[in-house]
């Protein structure tokens, strides 16, 4: 599948404090895609609470890979996570990576892109990169619902489905977590407001103009 930044990837139009409740439930699981800590699996407990009314599918998802973790150790999950998504990785998390190929100028693009969105807008992405995929759905909580459909259109569906289907295959526990992202991104309403106080923040194709070059016109690797 191809995706060219042309249609719509240069439309979107970053707000802060618009975030819907799909948005947010994304945001969630992102912060559960970063490298477990002490409390990790209480916080996974927690984002099963905080879906379970709404997104019962990535509810019980989650409880399916809760069920694994609870088995292991913090050193155990810190070298599964480091097996999955860093050295030797099973999968890679960076989703520039399933939208352009591998070695595609427009992959550096779009990360100054998102990074001087997430600039822009105050938002923290913890030292990973732009286009990590941890960092990109905790920013969704950050978005009024048409950017978020946008971005979960261009930039996270395609992606997503291929990383869950490369975990699925390898067994991995992490399959579960993913999964429940898929549930929800293929979800066909946000379950939050509509778009509202929208500033009048420049889009990314004026921030692309400005410093990476034009993404308009430009197609992804097949």
């Amino acid at each position: 599948m191809s995706i060219k930044a042309g249609n719509g990837l240069t439309d979107f139009n970053f707000s802060s404090s618009a975030g819907t409740r799909k948005g947010i439930a994304l945001s969630q699981l992102g912060q559960l895609l970063a490298y477990p800590h002490g409390e990790y699996l209480s916080l996974c407990k927690t984002v099963i609470s905080s879906l379970t009314e709404r997104y019962e599918q990535a509810a019980n998802h989650l409880k399916q890979f809760v069920a694994i973790l609870e088995k292991k150790r913090l050193a155990e999950l810190e070298e599964l996570y480091t097996r999955t998504f860093d050295l030797a990785a099973l999968t890679s998390p960076y989703i520039t990576g399933y939208i352009y190929g591998d070695e595609n100028f427009d992959r550096g693009t779009l990360m100054a892109v998102l990074g001087e969105e997430y600039e822009r807008a105050g938002f923290d992405r913890q030292g990973e990169l732009p286009d990590h995929l941890s960092v990109l759905l905790r920013f969704c909580s950050w978005l009024d619902e048409e950017t978020l459909e946008e971005l979960i259109s261009y930039c996270l569906k395609q992606p997503v489905s291929e990383i869950a289907g490369q975990l699925k295959q390898a067994e991995s526990p992490y399959f579960h977590l993913v999964a429940a992202v898929q549930s929800i991104l293929v979800e066909n309403d946000s379950g939050g407001r509509k778009k509202e106080n929208i500033s009048a923040k420049k889009t990314v194709e004026t921030t692309a103009k400005k410093s990476c070059g034009l993404l308009n016109g430009v197609t992804s690797h097949d």
